[in-house]
C-alpha cells in the first residue's frame, strides 16, 4: 500500500528509473500475495475434516470463491503493469483491466475538452419533443455510432407510425447512415465530420438545421439532468447487470417526473 501511494503521489514527476524500481517492488509484493491467496484457496479445497461449525464451512467456501474471482484479475493487473511500465510495451485497451472490482468497465474517449478519457459504458438515449425518453440502451462495449441512426428511426416509426426529424451530434454522421435514415423517411439533422463543400455549408447554416440543432442541445440538457438529478453520473451498484438496472431506474424516474409535471 505504501508503494502504491508513493507511485500515485509521484505521478508524472517520477524519474523513469525510479518509477520502474517502485513498480518492480510493487509487483513482487503483489505476486507474493497472489501466491499466498492461491495456497489458501487450495488448502480450503483440500480440507476433508468436517467443520464443528456449519457457518465456518460456508464462510470458508465463500472465501475460496472470492479468491477464485480476484486472483485471475490480479494476475491480469500484474501482467499489464509489467508490460506497460517495466517492458515499456503498449497494451491494447480491449485487453486492459481498468477496475479489479468492476472488471466490465470500459475506457471511453469522446474527444471532449477537459475529459480526454472517461471510464464506464456508453448509454444510448432516444428523446422526443416534450422531453420524454422513448428508448435507452447500455453497451458493454462501445459500438460504432453511425449505424445506430437508422435503428433509432426504425424504432420511432414502430412506436409513432411516422418518421421523425433526427437530431444527433457529428459522432453519428456517415454518408451511409444519413442515406439510410433519409430512405426511411426521416429528415436528418446531423453535422458532418471534417471538411464541408458549399452545399453542405448552406445546409448546416439553414434556419431549419439550426432550429433542430437547438433541439439537440436540449437533449444534452436532459443528459445533464439524468447525471445530476437521477444518479447516472456514477453507478452505485456492482456488476454490469446492476449497471443496466441503475440506468433503467434513472430513465424511469426522469419520465415519471416529467409526466407528473405535464
Amino acid at each position: 500500500r505504501r508503494l502504491a501511494h508513493k507511485i500515485a503521489r509521484g505521478g508524472k514527476t517520477l524519474h523513469k528509473a525510479t518509477r520502474k524500481k517502485l513498480y518492480g517492488k510493487l509487483l513482487e509484493g503483489t505476486e507474493r500475495t497472489i501466491t499466498w491467496a492461491e495456497e489458501v484457496r487450495a488448502a480450503i479445497a483440500a480440507r476433508q475434516t468436517p467443520s464443528a461449525r456449519l457457518l465456518e464451512k460456508y464462510e470458508l467456501e465463500a472465501l475460496a470463491d472470492e479468491l477464485g474471482h480476484y486472483v485471475p484479475l490480479a494476475k491480469k493487473c500484474v501482467y499489464q503493469a509489467r508490460e506497460r511500465v517495466l517492458n515499456e510495451q503498449p497494451v491494447p485497451h480491449e485487453q486492459k483491466l481498468f477496475s479489479i472490482f468492476e472488471p466490465h468497465t470500459e475506457l471511453l474517449k469522446r474527444g471532449k475538452a477537459g475529459k480526454e478519457v472517461e471510464f464506464g459504458h456508453m448509454v444510448e438515449i432516444d428523446q422526443i419533443e416534450g422531453g420524454l425518453i422513448t428508448h435507452y440502451r447500455t453497451y458493454d462495449r462501445r459500438p460504432a455510432e453511425a449505424p445506430l441512426l437508422s435503428q433509432a428511426v426504425t424504432r420511432h416509426r414502430e412506436i409513432f407510425q411516422r418518421s421523425p426529424v433526427v437530431c444527433a451530434d457529428k459522432g453519428f454522421y456517415s454518408e451511409e447512415a444519413v442515406k439510410q435514415a433519409a430512405e426511411l423517411g426521416a429528415r436528418v439533422c446531423v453535422p458532418k465530420k471534417g471538411r464541408r463543400d458549399a452545399k453542405e455549408e448552406r445546409r448546416e447554416r439553414s434556419p431549419w438545421f439550426k432550429l433542430e440543432q437547438a433541439f439537440r442541445a436540449g437533449i444534452e440538457g436532459t443528459i445533464s439532468v439524468l447525471k445530476r438529478v437521477f444518479g447516472l453520473w456514477r453507478c452505485m451498484r456492482e456488476g454490469y447487470a446492476r449497471f443496466e438496472s441503475w440506468v433503467g431506474t434513472g430513465v424511469l424516474a426522469h419520465n415519471l417526473v416529467l409526466l407528473a409535471r405535464t
